[in-house]
């Protein structure tokens, strides 16, 4: 018998920004070669959404408890944009 996976969407909690930042760099890295100044660019808006989350959010998917992508909404000068990553 097959065995489901059990997936969970919610809200990021202390140290997943930091998860989805490593994940977003080996992704992208990997995938479309991009370089430090990419990963630069993602992780300073995950750092600004860390310091003043006001305005943004960040979710987690998670399957048996692992997480396997993300999506969020970040604010930059009255702009808001998706970021989006699976593993």
């Amino acid at each position: 018998m097959e065995r489901r996976q059990s997936m969970l969407i919610r809200q990021s909690e202390p140290g997943d920004a930091g998860y989805v930042a490593y994940m977003h760099g080996r992704y992208y890295h990997k995938h479309h070669d991009f370089c430090a100044g990419a990963e630069y660019y993602f992780i300073k808006h995950l750092a600004d959404f860390v310091h003043d989350p006001k305005g943004s959010r960040l979710w987690v998917a998670e399957v048996d408890g692992a997480i396997s992508g993300s999506a969020g909404i970040v604010r930059e000068s009255g702009l808001r944009f998706c970021i989006r990553q699976r593993s």
